[in-house]
């Protein structure tokens, strides 16, 4: 050690770091548990979340629909208004955001995957000689955001549910909403009850 870097040392002997030491407790806003931040606990002074509802905030982005050309787009509308399907589904505590399309034509459902490059198709065999056979292609979260963002404009049927769909995505990238399940579980009932066959119903999506 040169004598430069020994009155170094010497100069920080005893030197109380005020900012290092100091803490402070936090509320959880979302399960209202309190916790320390500051000083050694590498916890930022202006975290919102306590350990357990950071690890239930975690938000995952994922694949994206390809930007449709207005045609593709309107056209896809017209199909999802008639043969598809917006809907929000349980995903272990979770909810989470899908939207499909069934049919009985694989080249529908392959043109499907094709314009938007996202999605799966789960073909199912028939176990009714009356029933011919069909498949689902069904795409989850952000990639399901990303196409009703661009065919909301065309749609008719289903409008509300798109608009209602990419308002949930929309809050689950906050931290807060994400950790919360009470209102996902909410939106997720009032999805079913706009889904179900029968007269309409108004649903007041600010709750």
């Amino acid at each position: 050690m040169t004598e430069k870097q020994r009155a170094y040392h010497e100069r920080q002997k005893g030197t109380i770091r005020l900012s290092i030491r100091k803490r402070q407790l936090n509320i959880c806003k979302n399960c209202g548990k309190t916790f320390e931040t500051g000083g050694r606990t590498y916890v930022p002074r202006d975290r919102e979340l306590c350990k357990d509802c950071i690890h239930l905030a975690r938000y995952r982005t994922g694949a994206k629909a390809k930007e449709l050309y207005p045609l593709d787009a309107a056209y896809f509308a017209g199909l999802l208004d008639g043969e598809g399907s917006i809907f929000f589904y349980r995903r272990r505590d979770a909810v989470a955001l899908r939207v499909s399309m069934s049919n009985c034509d694989i080249d529908l459902l392959n043109w499907c995957k094709e314009i938007t490059e996202v999605g799966a198709i789960v073909w199912k065999s028939r176990h009714d000689d009356k029933h011919r056979p069909g498949g689902i292609w069904q795409i989850n979260a952000e990639a399901a955001e990303t196409l009703l963002i661009q065919i909301v404009p065309y749609l008719k049927v289903k409008k509300i549910q798109a608009q209602m769909g990419i308002e949930f995505q929309r809050k689950l990238r906050n931290p807060v909403d994400k950790a919360n399940r009470s209102w996902q579980y909410q939106w997720l009932k009032k999805m079913k009850e706009l889904n179900q066959r029968g007269p309409k119903v108004i649903v007041n999506r600010n709750d």
